[in-house]
């Protein structure tokens, strides 16, 4: 039965469908004759062409970053998943790996020439192996890493590129909490490589993310939350707003190992004082509760855990403004986003946390609005959208802002390092412009559309930065 189960499967279930150029099989692309590549899209068929391609996405032209995607052994990648009902990215946070990989293939950035390759993206799917081959999430365990080890010894004795520069045009995703840590510890030769992880904490801080080299980028949430958040307002109706908000674990009987104290500290602070800031445990029980919370506060706390948090990313959708508590951690694409302007940080977050509520309540309403305006540009850029058929997305009618979502943020970032110029997406007021169609037109089967009703975002901030 086993067998059965995993041999003949929906190409839906194959990198990008095999580009309707082939079958799937154990989660591996079987291409027709004349295509090849990991989903079936180079080539040009044989005496009966095979289906068009889709129009290649991208939101830049001249000066974008070209990447050539290793085609690694099945082992490396698809086969991982090869037990799975669906896809792993659209289950839990890790998955970025997948995703980066599927959009890559499908994208204008892609180049099938190495040589004319300013990067190099290596396809290893740590996240499929997470649960189903044990290899751990809060970081990469040995046999993990020996698998890193050995896609890394068949990059260079199969191809010439890795070695030209130390590898430090190559990338590779580590969606762990903690980051890719261990393997730049356990495997010197790879520690020049640029890591994709969402953990942007320093190696004295158990994240070694390397500033100005490797890239931050936001956790994938779970598949409901991004329209739960965004949309709450249109659902139900919002109770007054409390100051400040943080829900989710807690674990009290480890006071620092998790979240550096910072969630044990507010809700021993607040505990009493729930009007004020309110600290709730625990947030999967009853998630309608927590978005109402997330989507009635004024500012929304984000604290970390073993490694990375979800709350500053699901804060953003939700129009809550960012309360970023994760002293010297770096926070997704910081290099382009202006943070500054749409967040708040806490600097010596534990000794805050005595006065945090007098802190945020001496900030100006109009202030607020201000930071809310930003956050309304920036939100689709700390999100992850879903370009094929082969995976469920997180935001109904979400074309529309394909081209500002958190793969083209990962692009804009190695444009600015390769080109330099402006830090900001060059495209910055056409996603403020998308963002206001978007909310203001419902997408098609939704009935109560009322995205950040609750919230009000200065219109003149707004205006200046649509441009």
């Amino acid at each position: 039965r086993c067998e059965k189960d995993t041999t003949s499967r929906p190409t839906s279930y194959c990198l990008n469908g095999c580009s309707g150029r082939g079958s799937c099989v154990r989660n591996w692309c079987h291409c027709t004759a004349g295509y090849y590549g990991v989903d079936c899209s180079v080539g040009h068929g044989g005496a009966v062409p095979g289906k068009p391609l889709r129009k290649l996405i991208g939101a830049q032209s001249m000066g974008a970053p070209r990447i050539y995607v290793y085609e690694l052994p099945p082992r490396f990648n698809s086969w991982m998943h090869a037990g799975a009902h669906g896809w792993w990215q659209d289950l839990d946070l890790w998955g970025e790996d997948v995703v980066i990989h599927r959009r890559l293939l499908a994208s204008s950035y892609r180049v099938t020439d190495p040589n004319e390759a300013d990067y190099f993206f290596v396809p290893v799917w740590v996240s499929s192996a997470m649960w189903q081959m044990n290899w751990g999430f809060r970081d990469l365990l040995p046999t993990g890493v020996r698998t890193v080890g050995e896609a890394l010894r068949h990059i260079r004795t199969t191809y010439p590129f890795y070695d030209r520069h130390g590898g430090k045009d190559h990338i590779w995703v580590f969606g762990h909490d903690q980051g890719g840590w261990r393997v730049r510890a356990k495997l010197p030769e790879i520690k020049g490589c640029i890591f994709i992880s969402p953990f942007g904490a320093k190696p004295a801080q158990r994240g070694g993310h390397l500033h100005n080299h490797d890239i931050v980028v936001p956790p994938l949430l779970y598949q409901h939350v991004p329209l739960g958040l965004l949309n709450h307002a249109g659902r139900m109706k919002v109770p007054q707003q409390t100051l400040a908000f943080f829900q989710g674990k807690l674990n009290l009987h480890i006071p620092y190992e998790y979240s550096f104290g910072i969630r044990q500290g507010l809700y021993k602070a607040f505990r009493s004082k729930p009007e004020l800031v309110l600290v709730r445990e625990g947030h999967e029980a009853n998630k309608e509760r927590y978005f109402e919370h997330m989507s009635g506060s004024k500012f929304c706390v984000a604290a970390a855990g073993f490694g990375f948090s979800t709350r500053a990313y699901e804060a953003a959708a939700a129009g809550c403004v960012p309360l970023i508590m994760q002293d010297g951690i770096e926070q997704a694409f910081e290099e382009i986003l202006p943070w500054g302007l749409f967040s708040l940080r806490m600097n010596h977050s534990l000794a805050a946390i005595a006065t945090l509520d007098q802190t945020l309540a001496s900030i100006p309403q109009a202030t607020v609005d201000k930071l809310r305006a930003q956050l309304y540009c920036a939100w689709p850029r700390l999100l992850w959208l879903r370009h094929d058929e082969g995976a469920q997305t997180p935001l109904p009618g979400q074309q529309e802002l394909l081209r500002f979502d958190a793969f083209e943020s990962v692009m804009w970032t190695l444009r600015h390092r390769l080109r330099g110029g402006e830090a900001w997406p060059l495209d910055w007021g056409d996603g403020c412009r998308a963002v206001q169609r978007y909310f203001s037109t419902p997408p098609s089967g939704m009935h109560k559309w009322a995205p950040w009703a609750n919230y009000h975002v200065d219109a003149q901030t707004l205006e200046q930065y649509m441009g």
